[in-house]
């Protein structure tokens, strides 16, 4: 059994400095966060419903990358306040194939620096400790800006 603060993930996940503008299916999407094994995405309820599979691609330093994934969470994030606004929710994808190609590409999007800081661990830090890098999926500080509606 983990401990409740102990992330049980298989990969270290990194979170983006600014989204990554993606397409699953023709809807645009933006990569909040990614591992070697899934991403998190912001959508407007455009896309696949949880357990669905389908086709996320985007570009990292203009090497188009294509992976099909799983959808495994779909959470609404913020309500749209009226018909001219549009919801936003968060999505988790396990990714379920790609390339080998798409795969080192991913790997070494966890090796830059700049556009994909690794965050560093929790573990024996407070809340308001240094080590807290921008929003986490368990409850950090939230985001500086809504990638869909700024």
């Amino acid at each position: 059994m983990t401990a409740p603060n102990e992330e049980r993930r298989k990969y270290q996940r990194v979170t983006l400095v600014r989204p990554l503008v993606a397409r699953v299916g023709a809807a645009r999407v933006f990569v909040l966060d990614a591992s070697l094994s899934g991403l998190s995405v912001a959508h407007q309820g455009n896309i696949p419903a949880e357990g669905s599979k389908c086709v996320i691609t985007f570009e990292w330093e203009s090497i188009p990358v294509t992976m099909e994934c799983e959808i495994t969470r779909n959470t609404l994030q913020k309500m749209a306040r009226n018909a001219q606004e549009k919801s936003v929710y968060h999505a988790s994808m396990e990714i379920v194939r790609a390339s080998d190609e798409a795969m080192k590409t991913l790997r070494r999007t966890r090796a830059a620096s700049p556009p994909w800081p690794r965050r560093r661990s929790r573990r024996g830090k407070g809340r308001n400790s240094s080590a807290m890098n921008c929003s986490t999926a368990h409850g950090g500080a939230p985001r500086p800006h809504d990638p869909i509606n700024p």
